[in-house]
């Protein structure tokens, strides 16, 4: 929590300058106009830090738990203070009984398993009946969203003492294809068609089953009890999946055939972004509905997004862009999505389409599902080109996360500019720490990730894990945050869809280097302006 509460006051602390500053902080005036009670799945930066700036950056102030009540300790990792390596879902119940909020998003995960890693472990079902119980009655009659998982193929890598042969091995018998059931699905007759021939050793599969077969019947029991709560939202994420059909293929029609208001995509770590960013749709639901034009440069939407996704790439994108309340549009769209997945020739038609964007003001998603740079690197060398129209960008991990990543902030921040009735102080300083962030983490962080990787495996200490990481994501090469900062610093940036108005780009810095869980995956990058 002491980042997120840094971070938070050195906002604050922004939005006190002077108009010397520069035109950043001209419009930071009047109050938050909501705030959403947040429950994350885990405390990893993606569903901590980033949703926190994207709830600010619309406007929005995020309420959350003490970090103790929803952290996840890896194996070797110190557990928390009740003892325990994983979340607690009776602390976080009676927080949220405390809480007053205009909205809600809640991690099912979270209060009946102790987060994401933990669900994958439990084999039986205690108190979690009632626990269910008890969160529909917190909600009665409010605003919220809900978000779960269905099971990822394999158990996490440091976690309960799981190798990574372990984790491979469950996750090759977890693609293997079970019989397809089609109507009038039931947990039960899912369950009973889990098992298949396997070399593998029943010590092995027995626990992986119990665990699948412990998480669908809560999911059952779940989506019964939300079926009457009309104000009550739930989405799925499909965890690690695969193309073809797999032991994940009934779970999902099972909840298709139950959902009642929500929706099911692939993808999980942007999970809470989606959530925050749907909330923020709801709140806007009088307003006219945003239009997305979809454009795709070197990317198949017919195709695979990719190998951890049971879905093609388009219909990855149209149940994200569900899951917002936004529509598709051909002409005189609202917004602009572009798609990458090519060679610097498909990245220059992509760039040629941004200048047409940059020069009639359309307000511009990009998602970039190569990530190796090509894109960032040429957009942001092109004298011509720069970020004012640019609401959402994020080539991270897999397909639905770059996808749930990109649009979630784009979507907010359109809403905020178009619809926000007044500034919220610090929406804009958190627009552009997002922004940068995405940027330092997406394709200055990833490209240094193996080198860092053999850091750790050789047991440098944290302080020479940090110091390296500094200087290799901040100072090193083309694709250093440095010199992605220098070339933003100075540029324009959105402030109003409402008036046209730009702002100013301050000076951009990575300060700071954390790593929560001990993994370069999750690590936290500190960005500052100003």
């Amino acid at each position: 929590m002491r980042r997120l509460f840094c971070i938070l006051l050195f906002l604050c602390l922004l939005t006190g300058c002077t108009e010397e500053a520069g035109q950043l902080w001209k419009v930071e005036t009047g109050d938050d106009t909501a705030t959403i009670a947040y429950i994350p799945l885990d405390d990893r930066p993606v569903n901590t830090t980033r949703v926190m700036l994207l709830a600010r950056s619309a406007g929005f102030r995020l309420l959350m738990p003490e970090e103790h009540l929803y952290r996840t300790a890896l194996d070797g990792q110190a557990p928390n203070p009740n003892g325990s390596p994983h979340g607690d879902g009776d602390g976080l119940l009676q927080w949220l009984e405390s809480c007053q909020a205009d909205y809600y998003v809640v991690s099912v995960d979270q209060i009946l398993s102790g987060g994401l890693v933990n669900s994958r472990c439990l084999t039986e079902i205690t108190g979690e009946f009632e626990r269910i119980d008890r969160l529909l009655a917190l909600l009665e009659g409010k605003q919220a969203v809900l978000f779960d998982t269905v099971m990822r193929l394999a158990p996490t890598v440091g976690y309960g003492d799981c190798t990574l042969e372990v984790y491979q091995a469950l996750r090759g018998y977890g693609q293997l294809p079970r019989k397809e059931l089609t109507e009038d699905l039931t947990a039960e007759a899912v369950i009973a068609a889990y098992e298949v021939p396997s070399d593998l050793d029943a010590v092995l599969t027995a626990p992986y089953l119990a665990a699948r077969s412990r998480k669908l019947r809560l999911t059952e029991r779940l989506l019964s009890d939300l079926a009457p709560m009309e104000e009550v939202s739930i989405y799925y994420g499909v965890d690690d999946s695969s193309p073809g059909k797999s032991i994940q293929t009934n779970e999902i029609r099972l909840i298709h055939q139950k959902l009642k208001r929500g929706g099911l995509f692939a993808g999980t770590d942007e999970m809470g972004l989606l959530c925050v960013a749907g909330i923020i749709r709801k709140h806007y639901e009088d307003c006219p509905t945003p239009t997305v034009r979809l454009r795709y440069f070197g990317a198949d939407p017919k195709a695979p997004a990719d190998a951890y996704d049971m879905s093609t790439l388009e219909e990855n994108l149209m149940a994200h862009i569900g899951a917002l309340g936004i529509a598709v549009g051909m002409e005189n769209c609202d917004l602009e999505l572009l798609v990458f997945d090519g060679d610097v020739q498909e990245a220059d038609r992509l760039l040629s389409c941004y200048r047409d964007n940059q020069k009639r003001g359309m307000p511009t998603i990009l998602v970039d599902l190569r990530g190796d740079g090509i894109l960032p690197l040429q957009m942001l060398a092109d004298p011509m080109l720069d970020v004012r129209v640019l609401l959402g960008y994020s080539c991270w991990n897999t397909a639905g996360n770059a996808i749930g990543i990109a649009l979630s902030n784009g979507v907010a921040r359109y809403l905020y500019l178009k619809y926000g009735e007044e500034a919220v102080q610090g929406a804009n300083a958190a627009f552009l720490q997002g922004l940068a962030l995405s940027f330092a983490k997406d394709v200055s962080y990833i490209r240094v990730r193996p080198q860092l990787d053999r850091c750790l495996a050789e047991g440098v200490s944290q302080k020479e894990l940090r110091d390296t990481a500094l200087e290799l994501v901040g100072r090193t090469g083309e694709l250093s945050f440095d010199k992605l900062a220098g070339i933003l610093e100075g540029k324009p940036f959105l402030t109003s869809l409402k008036s046209w108005e730009m702002g100013t780009i301050p000076p951009l810095s990575l300060t700071d280097i954390y790593f929560p869980w001990c993994r370069s995956f999750e690590a936290e990058l500190e960005i500052q302006l100003g």
